[in-house]
């Protein structure tokens, strides 16, 4: 089985970082699905003053883009799954 390993540091500016946060899956299933590969992405989540914010998610996604397990946005948490 092979999958990629997506590490971010996704630390944007608020209104940046607003357009984005509900992007990134959609971003990332393209790539999965181009790949036919599982993707394990892991994200920072917080806040960096008043000008940054972090929404995260690390997620799975399967490779037909499908998100198999998320930790919800701005939570500091982890995922398990087991895949064949």
């Amino acid at each position: 089985m092979t999958g990629k390993l997506v590490a971010a540091q996704n630390m944007l500016r608020r209104p940046v970082a607003d357009q984005f946060k509900d992007l990134h899956h959609s971003m990332r299933a393209d790539r999965a699905r181009e790949t036919g590969m599982w993707l394990v992405s892991s994200d920072v989540t917080g806040v960096r003053g008043d000008l940054r914010i972090a929404y995260g998610p690390t997620s799975l996604l399967s490779p037909r883009g499908e998100v198999v397990k998320q930790v919800p946005l701005m939570t500091t948490g982890m995922i398990v799954a087991e895949i064949s």
